[in-house]
């Protein structure tokens, strides 16, 4: 998953402190998280939004913690990477798909999964000696959040799906696909430039 600020302030201090606690096989966890994220899915599809929402969030919960439980009780493992970023692949770009099929809007839930995948790639493709546009390492709150939302980080397009989809479904599809396509095009349109 890709690194973002936003999970810095919500998700990775309570993970943090959860992992001292649990002595698990991480692999375990991202198992859960597979179901939980699986299950957050199928309540989609059945139209049960807050349901969906909440196991959303729940599902990204795991998949940070798998990663701390990983680190703190140093278990981490090629495989469990590998599987770990399999059930973000998986599942990430399946929630706002399904979410818009499940509202009759397929072909915006399929600009959001071409947008994410297209996301993706050109964050992975990048030159490592590029430097990024912006800096994600922030101490400054507020600025970290600003941006996380205008680099559509992870941890925005999570809170964005999963409390979107409890308060206001339509409206945070139409929000995610746009800001997800934005956001990989400005990113190809830098790496072209500066080839």
């Amino acid at each position: 998953m890709v690194a973002d600020p936003i999970n810095k302030i919500w998700i990775r201090p309570i993970t943090t402190r959860l992992a001292k606690y649990v002595n698990v096989n991480p692999n375990l966890i991202t198992f859960a998280a597979l179901l939980v994220g699986s299950y957050s899915l199928y309540s989609l599809y059945m139209l049960d939004f807050v349901r969906a929402g909440i196991l959303f969030l729940i599902y990204e919960m795991l998949d940070d913690l798998d990663g701390d439980v990983a680190r703190t009780w140093k278990r981490s493992s090629k495989n469990g990477k590998f599987f770990d970023n399999f059930v973000d692949t998986l599942l990430i770009p399946l929630f706002p798909l399904i979410l818009g099929y499940s509202l009759g809007y397929t072909f915006i839930g399929f600009l959001c999964y071409i947008g994410y995948v297209l996301n993706d790639y050109t964050y992975y493709s990048g030159n490592d000696d590029q430097k990024p546009a912006v800096n994600t390492q922030s101490n400054n709150t507020a600025k970290t959040i600003i941006i996380s939302v205008f680099t559509m980080g992870t941890g925005f397009q999570i809170l964005l799906l999963s409390l979107g989809v409890i308060f206001a479904p339509l409206y945070s599809i139409y929000i995610y696909a746009f800001g997800i396509n934005v956001n990989w095009a400005v990113r190809f349109s830098r790496k072209m430039i500066y080839k």
